[in-house]
């Protein structure tokens, strides 16, 4: 199955998820990227979360990380899925 893809449904279904910020997801985060998907080690994953909690601004692990996972069409996507495309759709769906 195409990454990208497959990244992108993961970040907006997280996006949607993460009422109370981004660390209220990070347990789904971390069995999807880790355990699932196999697309990081719990170390790599800790590691990246670390670089963004050390960045000043938003947390941008999930540009990382999709990143790490498919270059930077995956980036891209991730950033798009994460912020605010999926609510967005979701609001003009159910609206």
């Amino acid at each position: 199955m195409n990454q990208v893809a497959t990244l992108a449904r993961l970040f907006a279904w997280l996006s949607l998820m993460a009422l109370g910020g981004g660390l209220s997801v990070f347990p789904s985060l971390k069995t999807q990227t880790v355990d699932v998907h196999g697309w990081l080690t719990d170390a790599q994953l800790e590691y990246l979360y670390s670089l963004g909690q050390l960045a000043p601004g938003p947390n941008m692990m999930v540009a990382s990380i999709g990143e790490w996972v498919a270059g930077l069409p995956g980036a891209i996507v991730v950033v798009s899925a994460a912020s605010s495309l999926s609510t967005t759709v979701a609001v003009l769906i159910l609206g």
